[in-house]
C-alpha cells in the first residue's frame, strides 16, 4: 500500500463517526434483496452490514432507520456483524425498570413449565414466574398448567448467576431476565370482579353457577369468577326433606340459584335453589280446599297422629282425635298401618306454616248424628257391658 493510499484510508476513518463494538448503533436501510432474504445496512463503517429480512418485525423500506447491536466491526469477511434482536433485547432490558415502576401488568407467552416455576417470554426477554406466584392456590402438580398466554407483573430483574458452576457440559437452560408474578393479577381480577358483581347484584336475581364444594349443611356455588355463595340445605327444595347436600348435588353441577341476601360490605351472598322453582304451597289451598275428600298413603306415625302423603313433598296430618267417632285412639297404630291407602277430609289448610289438617272420621258417617232416632228416650234396648267404673257400668 502506498503512502497516498494510507493517507486516503486514514482520512476516511477520521470522517466516520466513532462506533464501538458491543453497543447499540443506528443504521440505515440501504437495500433489500427479497429473493435472498437479506437487508443491507449502513452502520457508518467501511463496509455494509447484512441482516436477515426475517429479523424484522415488520417489512422495512429503503431509508428506514433501525437500531442494531454491533458485535464486531469486521468479521473474517471484512463486514460488520450486527444483530437486530440483540438491539431489541438491550432496549427492553433498559426499559425493564420502567415496566417495574409503571406497576402495570403485561402479557407474555408461556415458553416452558419447570418443576419450580413457569418460563415466560415478554418481547425478546425471558422471565420466571415461581410456582408460589403462579396461581391463587397452591400448585401441587405442574402438569396441570396448560396456559399459553398469561398476564403478569414484572416484579424485579432476575439475579445474575452462574448456572454452570464452572462445570463443563452445564445446562443450557434459557436464562431469565426478570421475575414475574401472575398471582397478583389473578387476585386483582377477583377483587375487580367482586366489586362489579356486588354493585350490580340484587336480592331475587336468578343466577347460574357451578357447585364448588359440598358440606353437611349446604353447598357453595360459584356464581362469578372467585365469588361463591352458600345454598343451605333448607333452601334446596320446597317439599323434599334434604338430610345431606350430597343427596341433591355433586361438585361440578351447574345450577340455577336465586339471591336471598347481598352484603356488599363483607362481600357475602346467600343463595337458594328452591326460590327458582314454583312453590307448591302457594296453590295448595286451590288443590286441597277445606271440606274436600283426598286420598293418600300413610307415610309416618307420631304419638299424636299419622302423616298422609298427598303428593310428593306434600303431607297432611290426621290427629288421633280425628281418627274415630266412637273409639279413643291413644296411638295411630291402633287403627292404621304404615303404607295403608285411605281417604280423608280436608279440615284446615295453612300454607304459611305448610300444614294440612285431615280427618279420617269425617270421611265416615257420624253415628252420634243418628243416635236420637235410633235410640229414642224411653225405648228398651239390649247391649253388652264393655266397661265397669266406680260410678257405673
Amino acid at each position: 500500500m502506498t503512502t497516498e493510499d494510507m493517507d486516503f484510508e486514514k482520512s476516511i476513518k477520521d470522517t466516520l463517526p466513532v462506533v464501538d463494538e458491543n453497543s447499540t448503533v443506528e443504521a440505515i436501510v440501504l437495500d433489500i434483496n427479497e429473493k435472498e432474504g437479506v437487508v443491507f445496512l449502513d452502520v457508518n463503517l467501511k463496509s455494509e452490514a447484512q441482516v436477515s429480512l426475517t429479523d424484522f418485525e415488520t417489512k422495512p423500506s429503503i431509508g428506514d432507520k433501525v437500531d442494531v447491536y454491533l458485535i464486531y466491526k469486521e468479521s473474517h469477511d471484512g463486514v460488520p456483524v450486527v444483530s437486530l434482536t440483540k438491539a431489541r433485547q438491550m432496549k427492553e432490558k433498559e426499559n425493564l425498570i420502567d415496566k417495574i415502576n409503571a406497576n402495570e401488568p403485561v402479557e407474555g407467552e408461556v415458553v416452558e413449565v419447570r418443576k419450580y416455576g413457569v418460563l415466560v417470554k415478554y418481547g425478546t426477554l425471558y422471565g420466571l414466574i415461581p410456582l408460589a406466584l403462579w396461581d391463587k392456590k397452591r400448585i401441587e402438580d405442574v402438569s396441570t398448567i396448560k396456559e399459553k398466554k398469561v398476564s403478569f407483573y414484572i416484579e424485579k430483574p432476575a439475579q445474575k448467576k452462574d448456572s454452570s458452576g464452572g462445570k463443563k457440559g452445564a445446562s443450557k437452560e434459557i436464562k431469565e431476565d426478570f421475575v414475574g408474578n401472575r398471582k397478583r393479577v389473578l387476585f386483582e381480577s377477583v377483587k375487580k370482579n367482586k366489586a362489579e358483581f356486588f354493585d350490580k347484584t340484587n336480592v331475587d336475581d336468578v343466577l347460574t353457577g357451578t357447585v364448588k364444594n359440598i358440606t353437611d349443611f349446604g353447598a357453595f356455588v360459584e356464581v362469578a369468577p372467585g365469588i361463591e355463595g352458600l345454598v343451605h340445605i333448607s333452601e334446596f327444595s320446597w317439599t323434599k326433606r334434604v338430610a345431606r347436600a350430597s343427596d341433591m348435588l355433586q361438585i361440578g353441577d351447574e345450577v340455577q340459584v336465586a339471591v336471598l341476601t347481598v352484603d356488599s360490605t363483607s362481600q357475602k351472598i346467600a343463595l337458594g335453589i328452591r326460590q327458582t322453582q314454583d312453590n307448591p304451597w302457594d296453590t295448595v289451598q286451590e288443590r286441597y280446599p277445606v271440606g274436600s275428600r283426598v286420598s293418600g298413603k300413610i307415610r309416618n306415625f307420631t304419638p299424636y297422629g299419622a302423616f298422609i302423603e298427598l303428593e310428593e313433598g306434600i303431607d297432611g296430618m290426621i290427629h288421633v282425635s280425628d281418627m274415630s267417632w266412637t273409639r279413643k285412639i291413644n296411638h295411630p297404630s291402633e287403627c292404621l298401618s304404615k303404607g295403608q291407602h285411605l281417604e280423608a277430609v280436608v279440615l284446615d289448610v295453612n300454607a304459611t306454616e305448610q300444614r294440612i289438617s285431615l280427618g279420617l272420621k269425617q270421611a265416615q258417617n257420624d253415628p252420634w248424628s243418628e243416635i236420637a232416632s235410633k235410640y229414642a228416650v224411653g225405648s228398651l234396648v239390649k247391649g253388652k257391658v264393655s266397661k265397669i267404673a266406680s260410678f257405673g257400668a
